[in-house]
């Protein structure tokens, strides 16, 4: 994972936690809505970027564990036969 899909993360990140302040602030109105929207069409909004935001970091963790495994099942042949003794 490289520098550009840490800071796409951050995207989804910010639109999320803007809606959800933004709702917040539709909520504390007399009305309810903020510009003709009522504050729950914010709150879904930024509930839908916030899961998309979730979802991102856990595949790049997954990533990142996959290839930890992948080194780990490269070394751990390498160990055996190292304490072992034995050539490969």
């Amino acid at each position: 994972m490289g520098i550009f899909d840490w800071s796409a993360l951050l995207v989804p990140l910010a639109v999320g936690a803007g809606l959800v302040i933004y709702g917040l602030e539709a909520a504390n109105t007399q009305s309810g809505s903020e510009g003709g929207d009522p504050a729950a069409a914010y709150f879904i909004l930024g509930s839908v970027a916030l899961l998309f935001a979730a979802r991102d970091a856990r595949s790049y963790a997954a990533a990142f564990l996959a290839h930890n495994a992948r080194i780990c099942n490269d070394v751990r042949p390498l160990q055996w036969t190292t304490v072992s003794g034995m050539p490969i």
